[in-house]
């Protein structure tokens, strides 16, 4: 046996240290990777979220309208009740037989052909 055969053979640091440079490079793909799909999965979260508060206003608003539409009808509804309840008012105090009975009571005498004016 020679002095070679007696010489134990160590390995060399550098193996180690591109051993741990391999897995570190793979660490940190992996960790960018999940970083990137973080950061996706992040900025959907914010869209369905910006979404969801977006489709809940508007649904506010529209209940919102929908009420006042509601009742501008049912106040429309009231208006034209009273405006058929003054037209029947009208009427009955536009009645000939009515300005015929208050003449009497007033006393006056039927007008003259030419005092009579038309009113439509």
């Amino acid at each position: 046996m020679g002095p070679r055969s007696a010489t134990l053979r160590i390995p060399q640091r550098r193996l180690y240290d591109s051993l741990s440079k391999k897995n570190r490079a793979y660490s940190m793909g992996f960790l960018s990777k999940v970083l990137k799909i973080v950061r996706r999965e992040t900025i959907a979260s914010i869209f369905i979220v910006a979404l969801l508060i977006l489709g809940l206003w508007t649904s506010y608003k529209i209940h919102n309208i929908s009420r006042d539409i509601a009742s501008v009808h049912i106040e429309e509804n009231r208006l034209m009740a009273q405006r058929q309840d003054l037209k029947s008012q009208e009427a009955r105090l536009k009645a000939v037989s009515r300005m015929k009975k208050i003449g009497r009571e007033l006393r006056l005498h039927p007008p003259a052909d030419s005092q009579i004016i038309y009113l439509r």
